[in-house]
């Protein structure tokens, strides 16, 4: 979809210098390339991996944008303010900016005295390079089900589109009719200004994520040389999806789910093929009841514990309710309980002060050294 702006462009190009035939041969050289890509990716799917003629592109379009039976709604859905909100922290004051390129070109073209094309960056090529990132977004937008990663492949574009933006702000400053020096000045300052609010912006922001968050890789880090979980069964409940990767797991664990108030499919382990989907599996995201172990067979358990009892998850109080003791925790975010701008942003001083706290720990069966839940 990104590539459909570049390409309509090179062919309006092309046909304006070369007509019909340039056209057509830059056509027929665009479909062998397509071609030959997809073929290409489909060999080393079909015989190395799926053991079966794939297209995973094709398939990927199948599933979520024309299923037969649910769609990626399946996989929880969000409202549109959902990405743009993560727009607006992800490229804070780059959004403004590349929201602005495109008016700002047009306007610098309109504006430009007869016979004198403006500088450069050209409103056409600016459009030319912000619309793959437009096209992009409007499809994004438009699904039910969206994620944070979805947004990644815009981001260059809209960078770029952002600093465009600031060369067409500078070059109207130094139009400006001021006193020799002054306006130069101005300009500088304004650019200088923006760059440090991005700087400022993006550095809390990382400071956040890894304050708010780094908890979770803390304690697996630890718990790879724990001895209380070497070859054992560990489980985890609704907060599955914060455990990295078997890679973290100490030497002969295994992981494990505990039925929890999660009601999607969870993952399974391995099988050392992708020529047959691991049984019982469906395509529907529906509960595998298969996928659960019993708490009993358990031997640790890792679970987020909140500060409130009665906003604990089944898992977390059935842990406290059976004496299972502590025997590592990390502090992570409560975003329910904290406050918008101190979770998005990290203030010295003042996010640790107002943010809320749960401890996401490792339990062991009571009689194991340890503090209580």
């Amino acid at each position: 979809a990104m590539l459909l702006p570049p390409g309509l462009h090179m062919l309006h190009e092309t046909a304006t210098a070369k007509g019909a035939r340039g056209v057509a041969w830059l056509a027929a050289w665009g479909a062998a390339v397509a071609a030959g890509m997809l073929g290409l990716a489909a060999a080393v799917d079909s015989f190395l991996f799926y053991g079966r003629f794939t297209v995973a592109v094709l398939n990927i379009l199948l599933y979520n944008a024309l299923p037969s039976e649910g769609g990626d709604e399946l996989y929880g859905t969000a409202p549109v303010s959902y990405y743009a909100k993560n727009l607006a922290l992800n490229l804070g004051v780059a959004l403004p900016l590349a929201a602005a390129a495109v008016p700002l070109g047009l306007a610098s073209a309109w504006l430009a005295p007869r016979g004198k094309p403006p500088g450069p960056p050209r409103a056409s090529l600016v459009l030319m390079a912000v619309s793959p990132a437009l096209v992009w977004l409007a499809l994004m937008f438009s699904r039910p089900h969206k994620e944070e990663r979805f947004l990644y492949p815009t981001y260059p574009l809209l960078c770029l589109a952002a600093g465009w933006a600031l060369i067409l702000l500078r070059r109207a400053a130094l139009a400006v009719p001021l006193p020799a020096g002054l306006g130069r000045g101005l300009a500088a300052a304004g650019t200088v200004a923006v760059g440090l609010a991005a700087l400022a912006a993006g550095a809390s922001r990382a400071a956040s994520n890894a304050s708010n968050y780094g908890g979770y890789m803390t304690l697996w880090r630890e718990a790879q040389s724990m001895p209380e979980l070497s070859g054992a069964r560990i489980c985890m409940g609704s907060d599955w999806y914060t455990f990295p990767s078997s890679f973290f797991l100490p030497e002969d664990a295994s992981m494990a789910w505990v039925d929890s108030e999660f009601g999607g499919q969870l993952p399974q382990p391995f099988v050392g093929t992708m020529a047959r989907a691991p049984q019982p599996f469906n395509d529907v995201n529906a509960k595998e009841p298969a996928r659960y172990t019993p708490l009993g067979e358990c031997d640790a358990v890792v679970a987020t514990v909140a500060g409130d009892p009665a906003r604990r998850s089944r898992l977390a109080a059935e842990v406290a309710a059976e004496g299972w003791h502590g025997v590592a925790s990390a502090a992570v975010l409560d975003p329910d309980a904290s406050p918008a701008l101190t979770r998005a942003f990290f203030v010295p001083g003042l996010s640790r002060n107002k943010n809320r706290w749960m401890q996401y720990g490792v339990f062991v069966r009571s009689g194991a050294a340890g503090s209580a839940v």
